[in-house]
């Protein structure tokens, strides 16, 4: 049986450890004995930052060509249409920086409204002290927190916006997660993270980043609190997106729960260790020193075992 006073103590302890440098580029953890006093961390963020992402790349082509499609005129002027192209981009940037502050100003009311539950045990947060276009995000949050299968799973909210760190054999990072609450009916701690973009309707599935950045918190859970895998699990919801619209009624709010958490943990972990390939500066021999090597001396070792 977990004693779940002692978790809450144990992740504010491990938040108390654990800051931003001044540029916020990276965490600086202290009084951990197993770390160097104030050693700085790499943020999940840019762990992962490595890998391809394609529904962030295809985001300004989409956004440019549907702004020329509303705005071509046939028989336009090739003067014309080249403004219209620029002005594509222009308009693309705009709506990108839009939507990029809308989903900062939605993830800090919900942090309001969980930080507001987690206090009082009650949501005193009301739609008065709501910006008009944050409320289709409030009423979402609070109704995906009274869905069906989210009651039966009988969540205690323990954190919000949760300072964790993990850190092995020549790896360490870490990261700040949305929301840690339990489930008594699964005995088992989740970690929640809440996104706005992407689709609103049915089509809306997690980017693929997302698997590895939830698998890292999971591992810095373990880490900081002493949680095994076993009894952890993570989770999506999605918000309304900026481009939702209310007239069309309530937003149906959707989640996806992370499978095999293990699996995603060990491609983490292989993701760390090509972006620190990246910055590996001995790829190529120096200019005409090649000597010949023998006996395998001076080779670095693989850690990956061969194929026969």
């Amino acid at each position: 049986m977990v004693d779940l006073a002692q978790l809450r103590k144990d992740l504010k302890d491990t938040a108390s450890r654990v800051s931003l440098t001044e540029d916020t580029k990276k965490y600086v953890i202290s009084n951990d004995f197993l770390l160097e006093q104030d050693q700085k961390l790499q943020r999940v963020s840019d762990v992962i930052g490595i890998i391809d992402k394609p529904a962030l790349m295809n985001f300004p082509m989409k956004h440019s060509l549907a702004y020329v499609e509303e705005n071509y005129t046939p028989g336009m002027e090739k003067e014309a249409f080249e403004e219209l192209l620029e002005d594509s981009k222009k308009a693309s940037g705009e709506y990108r920086d839009e939507s990029a502050d809308y989903g900062n100003r939605v993830h800090a009311w919900v942090q309001k409204l969980s930080e507001s539950y987690l206090s009082s045990d009650v949501f005193t947060w009301t739609h008065s002290q709501c910006a008009p276009d944050m409320v289709p995000a409030q009423e979402a949050w609070l109704d995906w927190l009274e869905h069906p299968h989210i009651e039966s799973l009988e969540f205690e909210l323990l954190a919000t916006e949760q300072p964790i760190y993990w850190t092995g054999e020549d790896v360490a990072f870490a990261g700040t997660a949305d929301c840690i609450v339990w489930s008594h009916a699964e005995d088992c701690c989740y970690i929640l993270d809440y996104k706005s973009g992407g689709y609103d309707d049915k089509r809306w599935t997690p980017y693929r980043e997302q698997a590895l950045q939830l698998a890292a918190y999971a591992l810095g859970l373990q880490y900081s609190i002493g949680i095994e895998t076993e009894q952890i699990k993570a989770m999506i919801v999605k918000l309304p997106s900026k481009l939702f619209d209310s007239k069309e009624g309530r937003f149906e709010t959707k989640y996806r729960i992370l499978n095999d958490l293990g699996y995603h943990q060990d491609i983490l972990l292989h993701t760390y260790a090509l972006r620190q390939w990246g910055s590996y500066t001995k790829k190529w021999l120096p200019k005409n020193k090649h000597k010949p090597v023998l006996g395998g001396q001076n080779v670095r070792q693989s850690s990956i075992g061969s194929r026969r």
